[in-house]
């Protein structure tokens, strides 16, 4: 048995470089717990150790073995712990080999009104517990260190569909989603039941109601300061604009455009709830947070089924990004996780979702009714909110005496469309810090863009000259051709007029020999006849000498 241990750890050795290097982990904790669940074993190492036997070997801290964040090595452990657990969950039913520890998926994730508030009481109850014994600080301070890794590029909705099953891992209880499009069709959002004890508690100040009053946060108390800015989901929208593509990369940052683009969506409700939720590093301090995210993975979750029905397999539909820590073969900073694993189907297999609210049903909630005229699904309004000018006064007095609105606490989230049915209260220095940061982005790719439509411009310019310049040379060479051309044509004129005119003298001297020939003719049969008439002449002369002969001769004749 020592001899086997020894051999799977020298052989798991040289499989976790090959994880570390970007090679499939499924295959190796495959055959790492195939062989520790062995039937003569199994009284040997307890289920706690195969999962650690498997794990500890497998998952590298990162690719250059340094801890992520300021953790303690006690908080370290806390995560690997968790680590291990989700893996274990993720692979455990790969095979007959492996020990099946569940017998059904119990990711089951709900609308947080469904059942009258059922999923979110007992989601809130879990995440007190954690915050209790400080687990859900250690949880919320991961995403500090992922700024730049998990937003603003293809990575942001595998990575956080990674982070929400790590948090259901320590909760032990599914993360129901926010459908906050429910809220976008009231008349006013901000009156939602939502914002009452049973849910979120209070929208405007420190959080003094509901399960998660008296948080406190890095920054300081939980607040809020909700309908400020940005815009909730609008579930049309995300329908005709998000849910009708079928790539990645028309939804993804930076290729998709901004109405497609699901980042710019969730963008838009951090900012609409506002408070410590408007800071991109700190705002999993929240639990609201996370059920915003649970809705966020819904989406995306539609949309792979959709992928799925056109022929497309969404594990290995990655965009190509140059970003670093977003390409899908990158560690992904939660220990243990490369990025890539977050579009698998072995991740997507252990969550379920509730369908989205329809009218008339409305998910059976007493907190919610269905809008015939409209056909959607509505959330009931709470009392008017009271003091809420004080509130407001008292959030924007914690951003700025913790250095929040400084930018203290990093930037906030840049806000893709704004509901013109909020406050549009003045922004932060922080939200102007980051949408300065955004706009010169934007300025510099649009001045890049500039550049190299000015270059291509220029090039097309040159390009342009010398085809006009080859179009001018030609134009002139045609130009030379057609003088030449013109030239050779009055030539060959001149020529042919010399000719016609040679010819026209060669005809006037042939009717001349013509003229001419007749009348030599006309003499040669004169002479003809004048020589005939002298031969006739002469014979007639002849035959006369002749008959005077005979009568010479007739006179001798008869003389004698």
């Amino acid at each position: 048995m020592v001899y086997l241990q020894v051999a799977v750890t020298l052989a798991l050795a040289f499989q976790s470089h090959a994880w570390m290097n970007g090679g499939d982990f499924s295959k190796q904790f495959e055959e790492c717990t195939g062989v520790y669940n062995k039937p003569s074993d199994v009284n040997l190492l307890t289920q706690g150790i195969y999962e650690k036997q498997c794990t500890d070997l497998l998952i590298p801290l990162d690719s250059s073995h340094q801890r992520i964040g300021n953790f303690t090595d006690e908080q370290m452990d806390y995560i690997k712990s968790l680590i291990r657990k989700s893996f274990f969950e993720i692979f455990n039913k790969m095979g007959n080999r492996v020990k099946r520890t569940t017998k059904s998926v119990w990711r089951v994730r709900e609308e947080i009104r469904a059942r009258n508030g059922a999923p979110f009481q007992r989601y809130a109850e879990a995440v007190r517990r954690l915050k209790k014994s400080g687990e859900y600080d250690v949880l919320a301070q991961i995403h500090t260190t992922v700024v730049p890794t998990a937003h603003f590029g293809p990575n942001f909705l595998r990575w956080h569909r990674l982070y929400l099953f790590v948090l259901e891992t320590a909760l032990g209880c599914p993360v129901p989603y926010w459908d906050s499009s429910e809220d976008y069709v009231m008349k006013k959002p901000a009156d939602s039941v939502v914002w009452t004890p049973k849910y979120f508690g209070n929208g405007y100040g420190p959080v003094v109601t509901g399960p998660f009053a008296g948080f406190k946060t890095p920054i300081g108390p939980l607040f809020r300061k909700i309908n400020a800015y940005g815009s909730l989901l609008d579930r049309y929208a995300l329908i005709k604009f998000v849910l009708s593509k079928r790539r990645m990369v028309e939804i993804s940052s930076p290729t998709a455009k901004p109405k497609s683009n699901i980042e710019g969506y969730h963008n838009n409700v951090h900012a609409w709830v506002n408070g410590l939720m408007s800071n991109l590093a700190y705002s999993a301090f929240d639990p609201v947070f996370f059920v915003l995210h649970s809705m966020i993975d819904h989406v995306y979750e539609i949309f792979r089924k959709q992928q799925v029905k056109v022929g497309i397999d969404p594990a290995v539909d990655f965009v190509k990004t140059g970003q670093k820590g977003q390409s899908p073969n990158d560690l992904s900073r939660i220990n243990g996780f490369i990025n890539r694993l977050g579009q698998s189907h072995k991740l997507a297999l252990q969550v379920q979702y509730h369908p989205l609210s329809e009218c008339p049903f409305c998910h059976g909630s007493k907190d919610k009714y269905c809008d015939d005229y409209r056909g959607v699904c509505v959330s009931r309004a709470a009392a008017p909110h009271t003091n809420v000018m004080e509130g407001i006064q008292i959030a924007d007095l914690i951003a700025k005496k913790s250095g929040l609105t400084a930018g203290a606490f990093g930037d906030a989230f840049p806000v893709f469309s704004v509901d013109p049915r909020t406050r549009g209260d003045p922004k932060s220095q922080t939200q102007e810090g980051r949408s300065e940061i955004t706009n010169r982005g934007r300025t510099i790719r649009n001045h890049k863009h500039r550049k190299d439509d000015q270059k291509s411009r220029i090039e097309e310019g040159r390009s342009e000259i010398t085809n006009r310049g080859r179009m001018i040379r030609n134009h002139k060479q045609r130009k030379d051709d057609q003088k030449s051309q013109t030239e050779e044509g009055r030539s060959e004129i001149t020529n042919r007029g010399k000719t016609t005119r040679n010819h026209k003298h060669r005809k006037d001297d042939q009717k001349s020999q013509t003229q001419e020939g007749p009348s030599e003719i006309t003499n040669t049969g004169r002479t003809i006849r004048n020589h005939k008439h002298r031969k006739d002449d002469q014979k007639s002369q002849i035959e006369e000498g002749r008959s005077e002969i005979t009568h010479t001769g007739r006179t001798i004749r008869n003389h004698k």
